[in-house]
């Protein structure tokens, strides 16, 4: 944990594109080395709890530790902001679950990429039954291949934009869309690839109306 100027020193060598106000925080799974902003005065060594686990979430993704990549392998199926979202939904889940009270939406990390993961789980399916392999296992082919159903491989990858971007308004909506479309071109197929993907993956009621 480093003082406020010290940090920002830091995270200009790490990323000169990148600002404190946005990177409290930021992890190098090259070496396997948190940096972490002081949050609490000019001399401060002290990081927030949720943000210094978020940067956590990221170390022990996979590969875990230090590997030979920048970030973790699911990046290449989330994207940036995708996964920046899933690891703030792990930080956050794991925080209730100890009952430690969360910060203010202010002091959290992605709070315009979280919507559209919480989107995924609750309306499309994609629970942590398929999120937590691609996070911590780098079992990522699973999930390309659902998303393609569900939403081509070209939407996909607008929705992953739009996330990075964040706009969650219009990765929300243009889900919407593609898999409406999705669903008049192929009926059914993202329900059954859904029901292939294991007997703990659920199928929400709304998938199940529209391949009805």
């Amino acid at each position: 944990v480093f003082p406020p100027d010290d940090y920002r020193k830091e995270l200009a060598k790490i990323d000169p594109q990148a600002t404190a106000a946005d990177t409290p925080g930021i992890t190098t799974k090259t070496d396997g080395v948190i940096r972490m902003e002081g949050y609490f005065g000019t001399k401060s060594r002290e990081a927030m709890l949720g943000l210094s686990l978020h940067e956590t979430v990221h170390l022990v993704s996979h590969k875990p530790g230090r590997s030979g990549q920048k970030n973790s392998s699911a990046i290449g199926v989330l994207g940036e902001g995708l996964l920046e979202g899933l690891v703030e939904t792990v930080t956050t889940d794991i925080l209730m679950k100890q009952k430690i009270k969360l910060a203010d939406p202010s002091r959290r990390g992605h709070q315009k990429r979280v919507p559209v993961v919480q989107e995924l789980m609750t309306t499309y399916g994609i629970g942590t039954q398929l999120l937590g392999p691609v996070l911590f296992r780098g079992d990522s082919e699973r999930m390309f291949r659902l998303m393609e159903a569900a939403f081509t491989t070209a939407g996909w990858l607008e929705i992953q934009r739009l996330t990075t971007s964040n706009n969650p308004d219009g990765a929300k909506k243009r889900m919407g869309e593609l898999r409406a479309a999705e669903e008049r071109a192929h009926p059914g197929a993202f329900a059954a690839r859904l029901k292939q993907a294991g007997p703990a993956v659920a199928v929400p009621p709304a998938v199940k109306q529209a391949s009805a």
